[in-house]
């Protein structure tokens, strides 16, 4: 049961990729859209050695790996909130009114 969990909860944690790479063109004017795709980029790969490093750490505190497993649940929990918190359209028709004014 604890694999199936673990998978299921990895399927979630990577289904926001798609999205969380085009926030930035959205959000972002042209000048600097390819620095916030750095951030983007850079964030990504921080979380991909913070995560672990993270895990390992206060499963050596704790002695086991439920700890690190609520503070990673915590953590997703808390991203999800800030999920909530975004537009729902991210400014899309002011940038489709510009669009249609370029051509």
């Amino acid at each position: 049961m604890y694999i199936v969990l673990m998978c299921v909860a990895g399927f979630f944690i990577q289904a926001f990729m798609p999205s969380f790479h085009t926030i930035p063109t959205l959000i972002f004017s042209k000048e600097v859209e390819g620095a916030a795709r750095g951030i983007t980029g850079f964030t990504s790969a921080f979380g991909g050695f913070a995560g672990p490093y993270l895990a390992g750490i206060f499963i050596s505190i704790s002695g086991s790996q439920k700890g690190a497993m609520y503070v990673m649940a915590l953590i997703l929990f808390v991203g999800m909130l800030a999920s909530f918190i975004l537009p729902k359209n991210l400014g899309l028709e002011a940038q489709g009114e510009n669009n249609h004014k370029a051509a």
